[in-house]
C-alpha cells in the first residue's frame, strides 16, 4: 500500500487543474486541503457540484462498493481530523 499522495499540476484548455490517482477520491482531497492549509497559512476552499441522478441509487453505491457523493464525504473527513472550524478548509456544494 502506498502512503504517498502525488498530485500532478496541469494545464487544460486555459485551466490549472490538479490530477492524482489514489483509492480514495473524499481522503486524496481532504489530504490536499489540509497540507495546503498547513504550507500556506491560509484556510482552502473547494468547490463541488452535486451528481444528478436518483439519491437511493447513491446510497446503495455507497453501501455495496463505497463509493459516494464526494463532497460530503470530504467534508465529513475534514470535521472528523479538524475540530477548530476556524481552521477546518471549507466545502461548498452548488
Amino acid at each position: 500500500m502506498e502512503d504517498t499522495l502525488e498530485i500532478q499540476g496541469l494545464e487544460v484548455n486555459g485551466n490549472q487543474i490538479l490530477r492524482c490517482h489514489c483509492p480514495s477520491v473524499p481522503n486524496a482531497i481532504a489530504a490536499l486541503l489540509l497540507h495546503i492549509r498547513d504550507t500556506s497559512g491560509n484556510v482552502p476552499h473547494a468547490y463541488f457540484g452535486w451528481t444528478e441522478g436518483k439519491p437511493i441509487a447513491y446510497v446503495l453505491r455507497y453501501i455495496f462498493w463505497g463509493e459516494g457523493e464526494t463532497a460530503p464525504l470530504t467534508r465529513e473527513i475534514l470535521r472528523s481530523v479538524e475540530p477548530d472550524l476556524a481552521r477546518r478548509p471549507k466545502i461548498h456544494v452548488a
